[in-house]
């Protein structure tokens, strides 16, 4: 019964992590992924009717979600970290084993608004793990910020008082990334790639409440390589987003996930987040193993 019911939901099997993390999703599973994508290229390439939608679309964007996004690999070890946080935790697949066969694991979170419940859940699980965050946001609360750096200093991860190279509300600079916005932000932008430095990324968490949609075509500079992506996307902002007004950015978000797509990733994980309309958390696996860093 449940195998029949995986083959209606045209799903594949991705069976958890062992010692080459992540290669056993070669061969099968992802043949059936490529012919799901082979019917879909009309769609990816589609430009309307996602843009200019009304505040408060909802439904446009529920359903645009229910028809067209559905994970194409499944993790039969999929765990949530932290476990108990249904609000923040993200959810990867098989995620000790990857780290431990990892010479050099390493995470990187965008967004943290002061809260590092998933970086100490990381860390629970392997000791070696490398872990670096970024939140350039903070400069209005000292007190979120005094956090962080209390972190970075007992060596439990490293704080990047920065923005995340391209925009901090969904404007894309493009070949000019690391220009300022303002005179005062000069030395406030950076690349995955400032921390990488031709390491594996074996995660890459971004919850930056809409700074996913200016910074993803810049994820993968300078030949950065990420094993697993947990993004939360923004397809109507939050209400608690001052200045975002709802504002509907399915298009943005279509491109978004056309894109990681496109660059060699399935999605594994979906569901919407708690407490939001239009908000979803969505995990991605690289269809092909890094190359060793």
């Amino acid at each position: 019964m449940l195998l029949s019911r995986l083959a209606l939901l045209n799903l594949a099997i991705l069976p958890g992590c062992r010692a080459a993390c992540l290669e056993h999703i070669r061969g099968a599973p992802l043949d059936k992924a490529a012919e799901h994508h082979a019917r879909l290229q009309g769609f990816y390439n589609r430009t309307q009717p996602y843009d200019h939608l009304p505040p408060g679309a909802h439904n446009v964007v529920s359903a645009y979600f229910q028809r067209h996004w559905h994970p194409t690999l499944r993790c039969q070890r999929l765990h949530r970290y932290p476990a108990t946080a249904r609000l923040d935790g993200k959810r990867l697949c098989d995620l000790p084993a990857c780290l431990r066969a990892s010479a050099s694991p390493l995470v990187i979170s965008v967004g943290s608004n002061g809260i590092f419940t998933f970086e100490d859940a990381i860390r629970a699980l392997e000791p070696r793990v490398e872990i670096h965050t970024i939140d350039g946001t903070m400069g209005a609360r000292p007190d979120l910020r005094a956090k962080a750096e209390e972190r970075h200093a007992a060596g439990t991860l490293f704080f990047h008082d920065k923005l995340l190279c391209g925009g901090l509300d969904g404007e894309d600079e493009g070949a000019e990334c690391n220009k300022a916005r303002a005179a005062n932000q000069a030395n406030r932008t950076m690349h995955l790639s400032d921390i990488a430095r031709g390491r594996v990324v074996n995660v890459l968490k971004i919850d930056c409440e809409g700074c996913e949609f200016g910074t993803y075509r810049h994820w993968f500079d300078d030949g950065v390589c990420i094993e697993q992506i947990a993004v939360e996307v923004h397809a109507i902002f939050a209400a608690h987003c001052k200045r975002c007004d709802k504002t509907v950015r399915l298009r943005e978000a279509h491109d978004l996930l056309v894109f990681l797509t496109r660059n060699g990733y399935e999605l594994f994980a979906e569901e919407h987040a708690p407490k939001s309309h239009g908000v979803l958390e969505m995990a991605f696996v690289r269809r092909e193993r890094c190359p060793a860093g």
